[in-house]
């Protein structure tokens, strides 16, 4: 329509300030009502070709459903996240595994009945995506395996009693990884059923344990296949970003990395990846004028574009349009 087509009449280009303040607010309230400025239609506008969301077992996966059948570019893919139930006795759980037995029909009273319900939601999410044999577990699907390692979760016990868990009173934790993490990997390497894997961690001090851990267990099935992931949570601003590129730089192959990740499942964390690209360049930029690279624009910008783009697209399969997330 007219509206849409026009040009922009109010340009901002200023700092948030109290001067500005009515106007910023005026202008965003304008556009936000035109169909190109709502989610879709920025992450259109942004040539976002992939948005993978969060998603419980129980989930319905109804609106992946009718955005399949949208007819829109912007391809939308499920995650699995079984977090509450790797927190029995949190307190809600037991409203969860309710939830899961009305889905599934069948009664869950032993671990060995949780594991077959949340296999048959499995099932059920991977039907979605592909069309294929289903049997097998993330190795066999295809699947691939991120794992987010270092937070200790709801702090303040008053808080959570009064306005419940994900408040904010969350922190780094300072826990053991590295037995617990090589034994884990090890024994689905060993039975070869590990799948493509992404390790993140939120303590800083463990940023040269990731790397090198996932160093141990990529077998050359596929480029990079066990990753270490970007700056995390806590972490994911310019000096954790900053850091977790020069530890891998020195630990691992940097050209082969998949980039940033935003999980925070909020639509206004996605500049953060045009805030990753920056930090990458710049530090590529800073390597060269210190002679650590060498001033060679077509290799340092195929090596970008690979790190915030290509690695990703190829790691996931997203151009074959058959990625799952776990």
């Amino acid at each position: 329509d007219k509206q849409e087509n026009r040009p922009d009449r109010i340009r901002i280009n200023d700092l948030l300030s109290g001067d500005n303040a009515d106007a910023v607010y005026d202008a965003t309230t304008e556009r936000l009502q035109r169909a190109s400025y709502s989610s879709v239609g920025l992450l259109e506008q942004l040539k976002v070709e992939v948005v993978c969301t969060t998603d419980h077992p129980t989930d319905s996966l109804l609106f992946h459903q009718q955005h399949r059948t949208s007819g829109r570019a912007l391809m939308m893919l499920p995650t699995f996240r079984p977090d509450k139930f790797l927190t029995i006795g949190a307190g809600d759980h037991l409203d969860f595994l309710h939830k899961l037995e009305e889905i599934t029909g069948d009664e869950i009273r032993t671990f060995n009945q949780l594991a077959a319900a949340l296999e048959s939601r499995v099932d059920y999410f991977h039907e979605l995506v592909v069309q294929e044999d289903k049997t097998g577990h993330c190795h066999q699907r295809g699947w691939t395996m991120q794992l987010h390692l270092g937070p200790i979760r709801n702090n303040n016990s008053r808080l959570l009693k009064s306005v419940g868990a994900d408040v904010g009173c969350d922190s780094i934790g300072d826990f053991a990884q590295a037995e617990g993490l090589s034994a884990f990997l090890n024994g689905l390497d060993v039975k070869e059923k590990l799948p493509k894997t992404i390790l993140y961690n939120l303590n800083p001090r463990d940023n040269e344990l990731f790397a090198t851990m996932a160093g141990n267990f990529n077998d050359g099935s596929l480029a990079g296949k066990i990753q270490w992931g970007s700056a995390w949570w806590f972490l994911d601003q310019k000096d954790g970003m900053e850091k977790q590129i020069d530890a891998l730089s020195n630990m691992g192959l940097l050209s082969r990395f998949v980039g940033m990740l935003t999980d925070s499942r909020s639509f206004l964390s996605f500049p953060r990846h045009e805030y990753f690209r920056r930090i990458l360049c710049n530090q590529f930029g800073n390597d060269v004028h210190e002679g650590l690279l060498p001033n060679d624009l077509d290799l340092l910008g195929e090596t970008v574009q690979d790190i915030c783009y290509r690695n990703a697209r190829n790691y996931f399969n997203f151009h074959q349009e058959k990625p799952t997330q776990v």
